[in-house]
């Protein structure tokens, strides 16, 4: 993608299919601050263009979608209590503003949607509550109360915002993409979840792709591009994005742009590295678990402490691990059974991924693991 924007051969409509925490959106996203930066284009460039970009702010950039993503926002919130330095806040900014992004005027039309009126207000309240953290994110009192009311907020603002794209959302963007840009910048539509619009909203993009006016390029993003008409398909260049391993999001991670604190972003990969043992251990214990002889399934206390100590984040990283691992065991044993219960196993942890967002005790969630794996395992031996 960077050689074809240093050749002037980037298409107009670009396809990046992909599963979930793939990168996709960020790719999107640094690809729309490369289209606009003032200057090389280089990790961590301080030139405005790329700080508006890479913090949800830029006025050529448009996000629509259903994808609020309110799960970043709880584990950014936490590490901005936690940390509260300036890098915490950069991601805790850039993550709520990410949500606003759906909330914007060139996107959305306030008077044609229900509840319109209530999304805007929610949105400037949160506007408004987002500049006293940035005054305050260094006081504990301040900053809990802070990103309390700025929590609240936002689960009512994504309660209320629609629950699919619309043929409304697509013919405001258009009118968006052909209004005269009196800045010269290189618009950017980022259609995430592309591959679940109704048939009515993927004739009406279509029609976008056929003339995308200059100086716009538009990124599908999808979880299954077969999923897509032909037509659509045939009009962008796909790009396969793969699940991150842990060294590739920690790699990321170091790449994006944040406040360029060297001893910050050190803490932070200090911090994964010790996570990442966390992990492991975590994944080990319950896969011992699974092998086990044992009747009965009881995690010491210890252990449920070192579970407790998991963030969101870190739980998903226990199930793509764990996953992992079945993968490289299961499929050494050249048994077809086991290729099929392991798929099967797959499927369930997969699952679980879904839950791993939520407020949910996940000691009770690793017994149910264990349980579900020690079962599938037994019938396969």
């Amino acid at each position: 993608i960077a050689t074809a924007i240093s050749t002037q051969t980037l298409p107009t409509t670009l396809l990046f299919e992909g599963p979930e925490l793939s990168g996709r959106t960020t790719v999107a996203l640094e690809l729309a601050r490369l289209l606009n930066c003032e200057k090389l284009g280089h990790n961590q460039c301080d030139c405005p263009q790329c700080d508006r970009m890479s913090r949800y702010l830029h006025s050529s950039l448009a996000l629509i979608g259903t994808r609020y993503l309110i799960a970043e926002i709880s584990v950014a919130t936490r590490q901005l209590i936690k940390h509260k330095d300036d890098a915490a806040y950069w991601y805790y900014q850039r993550s709520i503003a990410r949500l606003l992004r759906h909330c914007d005027p060139q996107v959305l039309e306030w008077n044609s949607i229900p509840n319109g009126k209530k999304i805007l207000e929610c949105a400037r309240q949160i506007s408004e509550k987002l500049t006293q953290v940035g005054l305050c994110y260094t006081a504990s009192e301040s900053l809990q109360k802070a990103t309390h009311e700025i929590t609240a907020i936002t689960q009512s603002l994504v309660s209320i915002l629609p629950k699919h794209t619309t043929v409304t959302h697509v013919r405001r963007l258009i009118q968006w993409i052909h209004i005269g840009n009196a800045t010269h910048s290189h618009k950017v539509i980022i259609c995430e979840e592309a591959d679940t619009y109704s048939i009515a909203v993927q004739n009406l993009l279509l029609k976008t792709l056929e003339e995308v006016p200059a100086g716009t390029t538009i990124v599908l993003i999808v979880s299954r591009r077969s999923a897509l008409p032909l037509t659509i398909r045939s009009r962008a260049a796909h790009y396969l994005f793969q699940p991150l391993s842990v060294d590739n999001q920690r790699v990321l991670l170091s790449q994006l742009r944040a406040p360029p604190s060297v001893k910050t972003l050190a803490s932070y990969l200090k911090q994964e590295e010790k996570n990442d043992e966390l992990v492991a251990r975590v994944v080990q214990y319950i896969l011992a678990q699974v092998y086990s002889n044992e009747t009965t399934i009881k995690l010491s206390t210890d252990f449920e402490k070192q579970v407790s100590a998991l963030s969101i984040a870190a739980v998903q990283q226990v199930l793509q691990l764990l996953a992992m691992r079945l993968m490289e065991e299961w499929r050494k044993t050249c048994v077809p059974l086991m290729t099929q219960k392991m798929d099967e196993s797959l499927v369930y942890i997969n699952s679980q991924r879904a839950y791993s967002g939520l407020n949910i005790n996940f000691s009770h969630q690793i017994v149910a693991i264990i349980a579900t794996l020690r079962r599938i395992y037994e019938s396969a031996s």
